[in-house]
């Protein structure tokens, strides 16, 4: 199975959620072998920038994905979804 993890608050000097996120994707990695993960940044525009830096597991079934997509765009999808 494929699984998206936002971890858009684990880069920087995480808290709170960060550091939760951090440690439910590094306990992953040692107990699940058998799916893969994409790690991604949600809230992306607002990212930290350390985000690209951001190396919570290495392991070849985590992947840290980063894609900038327009503002408007996620703005329209946003409001467009009722």
């Amino acid at each position: 199975m494929n699984i998206g993890i936002d971890v858009s608050l684990s880069a920087g000097t995480p808290a709170g959620v960060g550091v939760y996120t951090t440690q439910l994707v590094q306990s992953l990695a040692k107990l699940d072998h058998q799916n893969t993960y994409t790690l991604f940044p949600f809230f992306y525009y607002i990212v930290h920038p350390d985000y690209k830096k951001l190396n919570i597991v290495n392991q070849s079934s985590f992947k840290n994905k980063f894609q900038y997509l327009p503002k408007a765009w996620i703005d329209y999808l946003w409001c467009e979804s009722d």
